[in-house]
């Protein structure tokens, strides 16, 4: 299940302390995880396997269909110049057809779930490394897919 957050602000006439309640409210959340404002609810996963071929349901509860979602992978071990803790919001689907093969995922959202289907290459994420640019491809072992959406 996923982590639900919401905000909203006083209506009509807002005094100086409720005027700054609302300002406060348009604010991210401070880990960059999702985006709350007025009248706003939205969710993150927890961090998902990545797998070659693999399928990925989450349950987001917010019961209806989002009208923004997001994915991100995030660092679980030193990887090709990342250091854990590091995000990184990559392509969902590509297709490397000098190699003939897909990387990446497709990522469904419904009123009830984030549906992944990652690609059936080995090592299905592919990027650049941090320091020189050059084309590589994450090992899957050493991320995590995180999965956002808003109402």
């Amino acid at each position: 299940m996923a982590t639900l957050s919401s905000k909203v602000t006083p209506s009509g006439v807002a005094t100086a302390a409720q005027g700054a309640l609302a300002d406060s409210a348009l604010q991210p959340t401070g880990d960059g995880s999702a985006l709350t404002g007025i009248g706003v609810t939205s969710a993150l996963s927890s961090g998902q396997t990545i797998s070659s071929a693999g399928t990925v349901t989450v349950a987001h509860g917010l019961g209806v269909q989002p009208t923004k979602v997001w994915a991100y992978i995030q660092c679980t071990t030193a990887d090709n110049g990342y250091s854990v803790g590091d995000k990184l919001y990559t392509a969902y689907a590509v297709r490397d057809t000098s190699a003939n093969r897909s990387q990446g995922f497709s990522l469904v959202v419904d009123a009830t779930n984030w549906v992944v289907r990652f690609a059936d290459y080995t090592t299905p994420i592919a990027s650049v490394v941090k320091s020189t640019g050059a084309a590589t491809y994450l090992t899957n072992a050493n991320w995590q897919l995180y999965l956002g959406a808003e109402t």
